[in-house]
């Protein structure tokens, strides 16, 4: 049989923010008042194997014909 797994991953996106503190540009960031840099995002390491999933790709083989 064959599986498709799906390994989760953590991916940094890199935005541009007009803020007057860190902290301003934080929250805009977070309220999505931001202008992405590009349509790439950096891979920043996997999720525990608890969060991936796997898939049937195909079905198994029968010899068994149906009636």
């Amino acid at each position: 049989m064959k599986y498709v797994v799906i390994k989760k991953c953590y991916a940094n996106e890199f935005v541009s923010v007009i803020a007057d503190s860190e902290e301003e540009a934080l929250l805009k960031a977070m309220d999505n008042d931001c202008k992405p840099l590009g349509n790439n995002l950096e891979f920043a390491g996997y999720q525990d194997r608890d969060a991936w999933g796997i898939e049937l790709l195909e079905p198994p083989q029968t010899n068994e014909t149906h009636k």
